[in-house]
């Protein structure tokens, strides 16, 4: 019997191309509705209470208390996280476009709760890294949709042709470093997404999001992809897919 690809997989042969040229891609329907429902209940099943998050998931709360961000997803659950992702197609495609032994360094998930999900000012993955990671793609997953209201991404599309921007701590800015000027010549493009699209993207891309103004969450994963095998690769978590 002949297993199918996974819908990933049948996407754009020019997946590599596109990021060195526009810095992003969009991939729609990329993850399947059994897959999209089981990632969302694992998700929930350890934020749904705040006070009972595993700290070893280094949870961030909103004002309101309610459960921002979690992190290292895949390592604290690997026998579920693994499977996950060679099942998507995400660890073939990364693979193929980054060569060499291509790992999972980095997974979190993020939730924009409905009306209160706060702003993301520009800044570029590479710039809140502790490491250089060369080369590496970040993967961003649409568990619900993402629109313009609920705080969808914004990309500048070229902006990873100018390297690592500098970036600074704004008193407004709760969350991390923000890109301290303008992106010289570039707009923020609104990328609004459907639940199962992926966006993959260069280290070097700058990107944000609005606030969530709307009465529906929106909750979303992130994954970071590297080169385990190039000689300046070092992390603190490493998943060989």
């Amino acid at each position: 019997m002949t297993i199918p690809l996974p819908p990933l997989l049948t996407k754009n042969a020019s997946v590599a191309n596109t990021l060195e040229e526009i810095g992003y891609i969009v991939l729609p329907d990329a993850i399947t509705d059994e897959d999209l429902l089981e990632g969302r209940r694992w998700i929930e099943s350890v934020t749904e209470r705040s006070s009972v998050v595993p700290e070893a998931l280094e949870p961030v709360y909103e004002v309101d208390g309610s459960v921002r961000k979690i992190r290292r997803l895949a390592f604290y659950d690997p026998d579920f996280w693994r499977p996950w992702i060679r099942r998507s197609g995400l660890s073939q495609l990364t693979s193929e476009i980054l060569g060499g032994q291509c790992s999972l360094i980095l997974h979190a998930s993020f939730k924009k709760p409905a009306l209160v999900g706060s702003p993301v000012v520009p800044h570029q993955d590479q710039a809140l890294w502790d490491t250089p990671y060369p080369g590496a793609i970040t993967a961003w997953i649409a568990l619900e949709d993402a629109t313009i209201e609920n705080g969808c991404l914004e990309m500048y599309p070229g902006s990873h042709k100018n390297g690592l921007i500098p970036h600074n701590i704004k008193k407004t800015e709760n969350w991390h470093q923000a890109i301290d000027t303008a992106v010289e010549g570039l707009s923020p493009k609104p990328i609004p997404m459907k639940a199962g699209d992926i966006i993959l993207w260069h280290r070097y891309m700058a990107h944000s999001s609005g606030a969530n103004l709307s009465d529906r969450d929106r909750m979303a994963m992130v994954m970071v992809f590297a080169d385990a095998t190039h000689p300046e690769f070092k992390a603190y978590d490493c998943l060989t897919l």
